[in-house]
């Protein structure tokens, strides 16, 4: 038997949006249009989304492919195909866009907080699905409570504000019984004594069970002159904060992103945005290699160049120079006032090491 796709006129669509309120209810728990919409705590997403492009109104919706592109570009297993449907795991997506952008049909929109459940804080929402009494403390090593890194240069371009970017209420924390410590770093994890961690202003707090949620790190390449250089990362939402700040100085006109993946890009269409003359470098043979086929690298590239945005590909830095401008592996000189390095991340796993057993982190 084979599946049933909802097909759409687009000659006889007006743009009402009924069928986007109505899959809404079907998909709903109480299946009641009021309930659905003014009571339910998690409302509903709807598998059918309305474009309207000038007079042109259309519906989409997921395809459910055969070879699901969006299933071969999620990085992190929370897209999966299950008896031929297209399914989302919510607690394993980390909001890469990955799959918005390598859907054929425009089919997929991301949802800013179902769609960014950061290990830690899908993490204790699940201990306290189970345990509403134990005793949690969160420690984290930045000063501000979860956000969304996939927000960051929507930030730093302003077309998103400051208070939009957060994806948990300000009461989140109080409201799971959560002792939260902010802007401090653990820098070491006693697994002999097992009950302890020991903070960088030294104080020391017990523990029964530990969950390690650190995430990544940016990966710092070691080429000529970088550890005498002043070079930016952009994962961090303190990232982004000095960045702007740097660029509101007036002393940044051209700046060169190492890396072609979604960081890099991200971070290049932000830079255009704020006025700097951008160049990618990136050492594949076109950019977001490995989430798009070359096609759609072709699509990404020239739409990046129509707005100025020049890409070098097969190409890495070799050497900064302190005048102001970086030396390619080939020999050509580009002027460089400020640096990204963008290439890719890799696990904290310095709390860890030689100490317990670990994978790829």
């Amino acid at each position: 038997m084979g599946r049933k796709i909802i097909c759409c006129k687009e000659e006889v669509c007006i743009g009402c949006r009924l069928c986007e309120i109505w899959c809404t209810v079907e998909h709903s728990k109480s299946k009641d249009i009021i309930k659905a919409f003014l009571y339910e705590k998690e409302r509903a997403i709807s598998r059918v989304q309305v474009e309207e492009r000038g007079p042109v109104s259309f519906a989409l919706q997921c395809k459910h492919c055969n070879e699901p592109d969006c299933v071969y570009a999620c990085i992190s297993g929370a897209l999966h195909k299950e008896n031929g449907i297209i399914k989302l795991d919510a607690s394993k997506c980390v909001g890469c866009w990955s799959c918005v952008m390598a859907c054929p049909y425009g089919a997929i929109i991301r949802d800013e907080v179902r769609g960014n459940s950061a290990g830690g804080i899908g993490a204790v929402e699940a201990i306290r699905d189970v345990d509403k009494k134990g005793k949690i403390i969160m420690v984290s090593d930045e000063e501000y409570h979860a956000y969304s890194r996939a927000l960051i240069p929507y930030y730093l371009s302003e077309k998103t504000s400051f208070a939009d970017i957060f994806i948990k209420p300000s009461d989140f924390y109080q409201s799971k019984d959560i002792v939260l410590i902010l802007g401090k770093r653990v820098i070491d994890v006693d697994v002999e004594k097992k009950r302890v961690i020991i903070l960088d202003d030294e104080d020391v707090i017990g523990y029964e069970k530990i969950l390690i949620a650190t995430g990544s790190k940016p990966i710092i390449p070691k080429f000529v002159g970088v550890e005498d250089t002043e070079f930016f990362a952009f994962t961090t939402l303190n990232d982004a904060l000095i960045i702007k700040d740097e660029i509101e100085t007036g002393k940044y006109k051209k700046a060169v992103v190492l890396g072609g993946g979604l960081i890099g890009l991200m971070a290049s269409e932000a830079l255009k945005k704020k006025g700097l003359d951008v160049t990618v470098v990136d050492l594949a043979d076109r950019v977001l290699a490995p989430v798009l086929d070359k096609i759609g690298s072709c699509i990404v590239e020239n739409h990046l160049e129509e707005n100025n945005i020049h890409i070098i590909t097969k190409h890495t830095i070799d050497k900064v120079l302190g005048e102001g401008s970086v030396i390619l592996d080939g020999g050509t000189e580009l002027p460089c006032e400020m640096l990204i390095l963008a290439i890719g991340v890799k696990p904290r796993l310095e709390l860890v090491q030689g100490k317990v057993k670990v994978n790829r982190g």
